[in-house]
């Protein structure tokens, strides 16, 4: 299978996980305190990823190359 299928169905599948769980969280919910749960959730799942990626360099000058349309 070629990378491009692999990056569709990759796509396709989170944005279905996506919408599922977003139906999912109640209407009572308060929304900021939502995204600010969603947000720590991702970003603990995404740190150790940081650590399994090929070493480009130091942690500090990678993050030196992050700019204001990351922020």
């Amino acid at each position: 299978m070629s990378l491009f299928w692999i990056s569709a169905m990759l796509v396709i599948g989170a944005n279905v996980a996506y919408h599922i769980c977003q139906k999912s969280i109640p209407a009572s919910a308060h929304v900021i305190v939502s995204v600010i749960v969603t947000f720590v959730v991702a970003m603990t799942a995404s740190f150790p990823l940081l650590f399994l990626s090929p070493p480009e360099a130091d942690i500090v000058s990678v993050t030196k190359k992050v700019d204001r349309a990351s922020v």
